[in-house]
């Protein structure tokens, strides 16, 4: 299956509940590189490529968050997938 690449901009309690971490550890466990970052504006937002699939079910997790998040929107963009792919992190 080939390579997608998409952003996510999440809204909603995001930051200071772990998102970030949560998102690199299904990133991780699902083998999607990208980074996670927050937003001045209290969103979080993600770059990932991956396979289409295993997109749909990150995007699943993400809706979820981690325990003490509250996920109220979230705005996915595709674009045209980087030549490199290193892993993922965090990114400030």
């Amino acid at each position: 299956m080939a390579l997608i690449s998409q952003h996510f901009h999440i809204k909603g309690r995001v930051q200071n509940v772990g998102f970030r971490h949560f998102a690199r550890v299904k990133a991780e466990e699902l083998h999607i590189s990208g980074w996670v970052r927050n937003r001045p504006d209290g969103s979080v937002e993600l770059e990932v490529t991956g396979e289409e699939d295993t997109l749909k079910r990150y995007a699943d997790w993400l809706k979820i968050g981690p325990p003490r998040s509250v996920v109220t929107d979230i705005i996915i963009t595709n674009f045209a997938v980087p030549s490199q792919q290193n892993g993922f992190y965090l990114k400030f």
